[in-house]
């Protein structure tokens, strides 16, 4: 257990907890906040939609078009079953079917869950969503939640001039250059991108072990956001 002083977060000072075997990583994330200070990180976060899949292994046009034309009733069918979460301000707020390939389609949820984590709710729902399907004839897979979370993001951004980007005597723009150059590094090559997103993940899974939030969710949708393009992306934007 530890804390990494110098945060400035929207311009608030913060001491920011972290549980992590290595304390090289803390105190790197403290040396680093320390330079940014001056200019402040900024966050920002969506509201807390998860989603929920049910598995339509070989659905037909016609039976694609039969679902959505009943959206609205399926919807209000399953919120009738969550009163206390729609009390809240959550509930399912849309339904729609994404083709994968040829033979795989699926028939998702968007679910509000307000301030829970979300994996309960959204795995009831998706069993009576699947129960929903299966009452129009249709032939349905397995009914869970996705851990990639699209529509729940927490963003967190930084500006600093490259004169005070100097390293150990080297000047800003280096600094900035050679950061670029492992990006793109990263970025055609898988190990290097594999070590690479370790290291960033490093600081946020401390931070998530540290408030309890579940880490492995939040690591299995960065590797995936990294990967979706086909080449392999490291998780930091320059």
């Amino acid at each position: 257990m530890a804390i990494a002083p110098n945060f400035v977060i929207n311009r608030k000072s913060y001491i920011v907890p972290m549980c992590i075997e290595e304390p090289s990583v803390v105190a790197a994330s403290s040396s680093i906040a320390k330079m940014i200070a001056p200019y402040s990180f900024t966050t920002s976060s969506t509201p807390s939609i998860m989603i929920g899949q049910v598995h339509l292994p070989e659905i037909e046009s016609a039976e694609v078009h039969l679902l959505l034309n009943n959206k609205k009733k399926i919807i209000n069918s399953l919120n009738a079953t969550v009163e206390s979460l729609q009390k809240r301000g959550g509930g399912v707020e849309d339904m729609r079917i994404r083709r994968i390939n040829e033979k795989n389609s699926v028939a998702e949820l968007i679910v509000g869950v307000c301030e829970a984590m979300g994996a309960n709710i959204v795995n009831t729902l998706c069993e009576r969503f699947k129960n929903e399907i299966t009452q129009y004839g249709i032939k349905c897979g397995i009914a869970v939640l996705t851990n990639y979370c699209t529509e729940r993001l927490a963003m967190s951004t930084f500006e600093i001039p490259l004169k005070d980007m100097e390293w150990k005597g080297h000047e800003g723009s280096e600094v900035a250059q050679k950061v670029l150059e492992a990006y793109e590094f990263a970025k055609v090559d898988k190990h290097r991108a594999a070590t690479h997103n370790k290291g960033i993940l490093n600081g946020i899974d401390g931070v998530c072990l540290a408030t309890g939030q579940d880490w492995r969710a939040v690591e299995s949708a960065s590797h995936v956001y990294a990967s979706r393009s086909g080449h392999y992306q490291p998780l930091t934007r320059y």
